[in-house]
């Protein structure tokens, strides 16, 4: 599991609750938001126009960013789905006229569904961009680049009467916490644990205390934060010329802070100490 792949994820569906005209129906990773029927025709289990929010396979490569030989979280590309959709089926009740229209007031027609979508993306688009919005703030700090927007329309010809957009963000984000690595408050990571933390949504919550526990406590051993980092074997740490000295059998040895340089050689013994 990459840690800023769950993060991106959540980050973007709480930026977009209430910040469009399909209110609070945001989900995350719902199955089958918009699916297909034996005859290719797209459908949908879903009773109100939605948005849905799924993170689809990603890579990495060594290259800016990644540490060492063996960096299992260097900065990744992973792409980001956003599905909208609305069935004739969603219409709403004019309280004037009493007919069945769009959420827009808008009559339900063909053309009046297309903007409907048009304008439900824009306000997508524009809610992960909002200045003012905290957790697109969030989201947008763990976003490297948009490297690629692809748009995709479906509709169905009979049956449902379906149409819906799927937005596909190709993005690079940042690199995983590693457990043990110190983060400050400003940290992008640590504002979306804290955001998690103080949401009102009970699954939030208990997905930030799960992510802070498995983080754990920062771990004081510089040369133990740098093995795990870099992925190096204990040989290739202590040729580097960090990690445990060699008596230290449990492998405690505390941050280098001073010590004595002795050459052997007949030469006074120095202090040194780890450059500021």
């Amino acid at each position: 599991m990459s840690l800023v792949r769950h993060a991106i994820r959540v980050a973007a569906v709480e930026a977009l609750r209430g910040a469009t005209i399909v209110g609070d129906n945001v989900l995350d990773s719902q199955n089958g938001a918009i699916d297909f029927d034996a005859d290719n025709q797209p459908k949908t289990q879903q009773k109100k126009p939605f948005i849905a929010l799924y993170t689809y396979d990603g890579s990495a490569e060594r290259g800016p960013g990644a540490n060492g030989l063996r960096d299992l979280g260097s900065p990744q590309q992973l792409m980001l789905g956003i599905e909208i959709g609305h069935a004739a089926g969603m219409l709403v009740e004019d309280p004037e006229t009493g007919r069945k229209v769009l959420e827009t007031g808008l009559p339900y027609t063909d053309r009046n569904v297309e903007f409907y979508l048009d304008l439900l993306a824009a306000q997508t688009l524009a809610a992960l961009s909002d200045p003012d919005n905290p957790w697109a703030e969030i989201w947008r700090a763990m976003v490297l680049s948009i490297d690629k927007r692809d748009t995709l329309a479906v509709r169905s010809v009979g049956g449902q009467r379906l149409a819906g957009h799927q937005i596909m963000l190709t993005l690079t984000v940042m690199r995983d916490p590693a457990p043990g690595v110190p983060r400050t408050a400003s940290h992008a990571y640590e504002k979306f644990l804290t955001a998690l933390e103080e949401s009102s949504v009970a699954s939030n919550q208990t997905q930030g205390s799960l992510l802070r526990s498995f983080l754990g406590s920062p771990d004081e051993r510089d040369w133990h934060r740098l093995q795990r980092r870099q992925g190096l074997t204990a040989d290739e740490l202590m040729a580097l010329g960090h990690g445990p000295i060699a008596q230290d059998v449990d492998r405690e040895t505390p941050p280098f802070t001073t010590g004595i340089l002795d050459m052997g050689d007949g030469r006074p013994a120095t202090s040194v100490s780890e450059p500021d």
